[in-house]
């Protein structure tokens, strides 16, 4: 199967937060959308608005190199600096001076299990 771009969700803007106890709030994270999709031809990494990052973030791909094949996950791509924090600024301008740049994946949107 191979696997194509596919559109993720995005934040909605709300007046208000829910407090009901079942709400559950994630990390927002300053950096680059990127949706890592594995299949029968290899790793694809894709922005948000379906832009090819493979080639830009070639670790970030080589590691996806071990999900299981027809696999994509939703995520973000950070940069972290010398002192730990999570900065836009050098993801997008001083990737040389970058301590980590890490995919976090925080859903899966396919994942083909193959029947015994």
């Amino acid at each position: 199967m191979k696997l194509h771009f596919i559109e993720p969700m995005y934040a909605l803007a709300v007046q208000n937060i829910p407090e009901d106890k079942e709400w559950l709030y994630e990390v927002k994270f300053d950096g680059y959308r990127c949706l890592a999709g594995r299949d029968e031809n290899g790793v694809t990494l894709w922005s948000r608005r379906g832009n090819i990052f493979t080639s830009q973030f070639p670790h970030i791909a080589r590691a996806c190199e071990r999900l299981p094949a027809d696999t994509l996950l939703d995520g973000e791509i950070v940069a972290i600096d010398k002192s730990g924090r999570i900065s836009f600024n050098l993801l997008q301008h001083h990737r040389s001076h970058v301590q980590a740049l890490p995919f976090y994946a925080f859903d899966v949107i396919v994942c083909r299990v193959k029947a015994w």
